[in-house]
């Protein structure tokens, strides 16, 4: 760690490096529990007859379901006692702010993703800053982009995720 910094130099040499892969198959259960949970009756998530009727040919999934699907995918660890999520083995690097903030999250769509997908989460981290809040004192701005890719190999979605630590 240099000096009087709060990022060890373990953590500065992750940035532009790819983070563990993880991968799930979407359910069709899980669209409409997700949309039932989010309040959102559009028959195009809930309603095969409806669906099949759209040019989307079929039922398809709520755009914001990709993060649902990455929050916890299988083979991830469980939740850490801070209750911030388990973490793969790129994300282990001891930190000394322990308290995280969603700082914000940009998304791209580009395909459907529907029941029976396989999607394919690649993340890297890019960028570790230090910041110092006006009343929340010194943070670390963790900056991480995600890819989602399905089984055919299209790019459904990609989001870039910001997390304040402090």
């Amino acid at each position: 760690m240099s000096e009087g910094s709060l990022i060890p130099d373990a953590a500065r040499a992750m940035i532009g490096q790819e983070m563990e892969s993880v991968s799930d198959t979407v359910e069709q259960g899980a669209i409409r529990r997700y949309a039932q949970a989010m309040g959102n009756t559009n028959p195009l998530y809930l309603d095969e007859e409806y669906a099949r009727e759209t040019p989307y040919g079929g039922i398809i999934a709520p755009p914001l379901f990709l993060g649902a699907l990455a929050a916890y995918p299988p083979g991830y660890p469980e939740p850490s006692e801070d209750g911030i999520g388990g973490r793969t083995a790129a994300e282990q690097v001891a930190l000394p702010l322990k308290r995280v903030i969603v700082g914000g999250q940009e998304w791209e769509f580009f395909e459907p993703v529907r029941p029976g997908d396989r999607i394919l989460i690649t993340s890297r981290l890019v960028e570790l800053r230090e910041t110092v809040g006006r009343e929340s004192g010194p943070m670390i701005v963790n900056v991480k982009e995600s890819t989602y890719t399905n089984q055919h190999g299209q790019v459904v979605a990609a989001c870039r995720h910001t997390r304040l630590l402090r």
